[in-house]
């Protein structure tokens, strides 16, 4: 989560994502590790087998939606 937020920020931030974090969590088995940008999406940066990045993914999840990039 971005840190210069502030506590009030954060919380609006967290409320604003919820569903984004729900999705994530639901998608994934844990263990899981995830990013939250400013705009309440949630990109996930590692799953149970490795970093996606290693793998050449990329999986976002914002407003009710999950965008997956993948190396072709």
């Amino acid at each position: 989560m971005p840190g210069n937020l502030g506590a009030v920020g954060m919380a609006e931030l967290l409320v604003t994502a919820k569903n984004s974090i729900f999705a994530c969590c639901r998608d994934n088995d844990a263990p899981i590790s995830a990013n939250i940008h400013r705009n309440g999406a949630v990109q996930l940066i590692k799953d149970k087998n490795e970093s996606l990045n290693d793998r050449g993914e990329k999986k976002i999840y914002h407003k009710g939606r999950v965008r997956i990039t993948a190396p072709i």
